[in-house]
């Protein structure tokens, strides 16, 4: 009789188990692959189009706007390491950190 609860305990253990490894894997397919994920695994839903180039595989991807109406935009590149620094762009068309430089429309 203890055979046979060990087998049933076996099996439910397995099904559970491979429940599990289904969910994990497929968790980790992209399905749209239009975006870039970036290392923190935050999702770009920015289309490349509106990336600024600023070297080779070095980018300024708009980010959103501030309550003063502020875009504003954050570095990324694939390949290389870059700043966690937050961008705006000049009235002369330029970018720069300092909010009070920037142009916004309020």
């Amino acid at each position: 009789m203890l055979i046979f609860k060990n087998h049933i305990c076996l099996k439910f253990i397995s099904r559970i188990f491979f429940i599990f490894f289904v969910i994990f894997i497929s968790s980790g397919c992209d399905i749209n692959s239009k975006n870039e994920k970036i290392t923190s695994g935050e999702i770009i839903t920015i289309s490349k189009s509106e990336w600024i180039k600023l070297d080779d595989d070095v980018y300024l991807i708009p980010k959103g706007k501030t309550k003063d109406g502020c875009q504003y935009y954050t570095t990324y590149s694939k390949k290389k390491s870059v700043a966690s620094v937050i961008y705006y762009r000049t009235s002369d068309n330029k970018f720069t950190i300092n909010k009070n430089k920037a142009l916004c429309k309020k």
